[in-house]
């Protein structure tokens, strides 16, 4: 072997000895359970064990992280966790981003979200409480999920009257004080209001639909060398979760913002397998959408999602 074949060979022995740069991805959340599968692929380093750098940026709310992911996020990430709501409606904006995996689901015996009356309306069922006021985030998932809670018990849709209160927190002790006297409240909030004495009258356990999505740049959902090995180690911290729910007590507490009383008890969160919402789930969200004008256009399922 003449020498230059040598420093060939050494040159590619070299090569192959070097490990091939990480692939970063930021990805922009709001507070919520849905957060937590993520936070533990990222500090138990199941990304960094694929080869991939993932940086959770947590936004104050749902509508922050909506204002910083339109136009893709203008740079500041690669990739978000957002509300069937949100998501479509970013990429009906023309975001080029896809979905990649449901984040949260609708699931018999865990709650999410709830319909909860003021403490004042003692004996209120979702039956009994018509043309009453109702709290929530208009034109958002929030109130498709009234619409929904109002349909699996037989109510005609808009039987509530909604009011536009965007903040959570704003809304939540609003319906403690009784200035409103129904509101739609994410978990923890939902049972902390319980706890201080709201009837929770609605939930969003059985409506089967997905809540959260999980989307990355297309560049990125459309690259099976990111994209699988980003679906794996989100497979694995799913696995560790359910294998030991207590040992994720501590960062569940930290990262999804639950209230120091809750913080023993309240239950841990059991997110769904990394898969896609089907073509009649993102269907029925589009098709509430156009309704209410915020969608100008279908969209496509292949446009929105990384499957085929």
């Amino acid at each position: 072997m003449n020498a230059f074949r040598v420093a060939a060979l050494l040159f590619l022995l070299i090569l192959a000895a070097v490990p091939a740069k990480a692939q970063t991805i930021t990805l922009g959340v709001s507070p919520g359970l849905d957060v937590l599968p993520l936070s533990v692929a990222v500090r138990e380093g199941l990304f960094a064990a694929k080869g991939l750098t993932v940086v959770v940026r947590p936004f104050p709310s749902a509508k922050d992280l909506c204002a910083a992911a339109s136009g893709g996020g203008n740079g500041q990430f690669d990739g978000f966790l957002g509300d069937m709501v949100n998501t479509l409606l970013l990429l009906g904006s023309g975001a080029p981003m896809k979905i990649v995996a449901t984040a949260s689901a609708s699931t018999p015996g865990q709650r999410l979200f709830g319909l909860a009356a003021t403490p004042r309306m003692k004996g209120a069922t979702i039956k009994n409480i018509a043309h009453n006021s109702v709290g929530l985030a208009q034109s958002t998932f929030q109130a498709y999920l009234l619409g929904a809670m109002e349909a699996s018990a037989g109510i005609t849709a808009g039987n509530l009257r909604s009011i536009n209160i965007s903040n959570r927190l704003m809304r939540a002790q609003m319906l403690l004080n009784g200035e409103i006297n129904t509101a739609i409240l994410p978990e923890p909030l939902l049972t902390q209001a319980e706890n201080k004495g709201c009837t929770v009258l609605a939930t969003d356990e059985n409506l089967g639909m997905p809540l959260s999505v999980l989307c990355l740049k297309s560049s990125l959902a459309t690259k099976p060398a990111v994209l699988a090995p980003f679906l794996e180690a989100y497979a694995q911290a799913l696995e560790r979760l359910k294998a030991a729910p207590e040992r994720y007590r501590p960062l569940m507490a930290e990262v999804c913002q639950i209230p120091p009383d809750l913080a023993g008890t309240f239950p841990i969160y059991a997110p769904p397998p990394p898969a896609l919402p089907s073509q009649e789930q993102l269907l029925a969200v589009q098709q509430w959408m156009l309704k209410k004008g915020l969608l100008r256009t279908q969209l496509g399922y292949g446009a929105v999602t990384a499957g085929p």
